[in-house]
């Protein structure tokens, strides 16, 4: 049976991410986290702490999909 996790930031769904063997796969949910899609992260914490670092280290920015502000997310192995 898949496991999966929604991750978000700000109240803003940055994506989800599905257990597999090695760790977690993460799906963006949306342009401003495409950076992220296809990561493996070993931890759902991992993926959580590298969408939120993107988010401060970007700054926050309009998503067009969204009808509020949105974020960004940064890779981690």
């Amino acid at each position: 049976m898949a496991s999966a996790h929604v991750i978000e930031v700000d109240e803003v769904t940055a994506g989800i991410v599905v257990l597999e063997p090695g760790g977690f796969r993460f799906f963006a949910s949306g342009r401003p986290f495409q950076t992220l899609e296809g990561a493996l992260f070993r931890t759902l914490d991992q993926a959580t702490r590298a969408a939120r670092e993107r988010w401060s280290r970007k700054g926050r920015i309009t998503c067009p999909e969204c009808s509020r502000v949105g974020q960004l997310g940064t890779r981690v192995s």
